[in-house]
């Protein structure tokens, strides 16, 4: 008897670890436990060691097909050098279209499904082209979809800036928002990032569903409101499922040797784990600030370190597991830190793989500190 034929899904993920970690996730859900057979399509980060060592990863054992998509040239865009991330990220993913349809193409067989994660909005209508269901994958939770879904909402009935309200943000059969806990990308209204991201979140509900990367009963009152035409579900134009929680497996062997050797020396939790999300940075001063602190603290710890920056918190996202150099990178730091500190703390240049540090005794707890933000949202990520 001939074997029914298994469904083809094509995943789009945008660049960063926190994009790409919970798309490939998904694509292995799929074929795991849902007999699919997946190819997930990237727009790396060029020259990113971090995601060039998750796409690795993902091959071992090899369950789907992971196709890079070349960089697109972005110098006709007119993107400005100080562009923020999220403006950088729509541009990047639009101007990508031509390069993820011409691979589309070239697949063997046409897709069944396409699933594309939130910055890929502007490609549901590839999925329309081709006569396919399509969907919209938000590798974060349920309250963070609400809001991203209601902002072009909140854009028509908010005058001025958000932060300078004294009322609190209504969002329909949700608990309202404070002002001061917008997303970065709502901070500032006449900037272009708050354009790019009012239009991106007006895409998000135009697909034929959404996935979370939550599970039922985490958020079941957001999810409630998600769902009901009352509230969100006018909103959403489309079921959402649940498809949480997606979590990476991870093989402590991947770290260095010399952080292994220090902290098999540490007791079991007292190191401190200092992390700026994927690609949170700070300026000199505060990095000097942190810095004292853990020299005074006499805490143990394990920092990864970034060049400071001197534009938003989030300036190392593009720059995220290049490899800043560990002298230069040290170079930013008060004099005597790294011997006041030596035996006591690890110092980890640009990024490291948080899943594999922290699932080891040593921790006490984490001090992952950037702000709520779009591009900082995927479970499993690196730090």
């Amino acid at each position: 008897m001939e074997k029914p034929k298994k469904l083809r899904v094509a995943l789009l993920s945008s660049p960063g670890p926190g994009h790409l970690i919970p798309v490939i996730e998904l694509g292995k859900c799929l074929v795991a436990d849902h007999d699919f057979e997946a190819t997930v399509f990237v727009l790396p980060l060029q020259a990113s060691r971090a995601e060039a060592e998750i796409i690795k990863s993902a091959m071992t054992p090899k369950l789907l097909d992971i196709v890079e998509l070349p960089a697109p040239d972005l110098s006709a865009a007119g993107l400005s050098p100080d562009a923020a991330v999220v403006t950088r990220l729509v541009i990047m993913m639009r101007e990508a279209r031509p390069a993820f349809r011409s691979a589309l193409e070239g697949m063997e067989a046409r897709p069944d499904v396409l699933i594309v994660d939130m910055f890929g909005v502007e490609y549901l209508c590839i999925g329309d082209e081709l006569g396919i269901p399509k969907y919209v994958f938000v590798p974060s939770n349920a309250w963070f979809l609400a809001l991203l879904i209601y902002s072009p909402a909140l854009d028509k009935e908010v005058k001025g800036e958000y932060v300078d309200r004294t009322e609190p943000l209504e969002i329909p059969g949700c608990k309202p928002l404070r002002p001061e806990d917008v997303v970065d990308s709502m901070l500032d209204r006449s900037d272009q990032q708050y354009h790019e991201y009012v239009q991106w979140a007006g895409g998000i509900p135009t697909g034929d569903g959404i996935l979370l990367n939550v599970w039922e009963d985490l958020q079941a009152e957001t999810l409630a409101a998600l769902r009901n035409e009352e509230f969100l579900g006018r909103v959403v134009n489309g079921p959402v499922y649940t498809a949480g929680p997606l979590t990476r497996l991870v093989r402590p062997a991947g770290l260095g040797k010399e952080l292994l050797e220090w902290l098999d020396k540490q007791p079991s939790e007292s190191v401190m784990f200092v992390s700026f999300g994927s690609g949170g940075t700070m300026s000199a001063e505060q990095q000097v600030e942190l810095a004292w602190g853990l020299e005074l603290s006499q805490q143990r710890f394990i920092w990864v370190l970034r060049q400071p920056t001197v534009k938003a918190l989030d300036g190392s996202f593009f720059d995220v597991g290049k490899g800043d150099a560990g002298n230069e990178v040290l170079s930013f730091l008060p004099s005597g830190f790294t011997a006041h500190t030596r035996g006591i703390g690890f110092i980890l240049p640009s990024w490291a793989s948080q899943v594999e540090i922290l699932i080891l005794d040593k921790f006490r707890f984490l001090a992952n500190c950037h702000r709520l933000s779009p591009t900082q949202h995927g479970n499993g990520s690196g730090a």
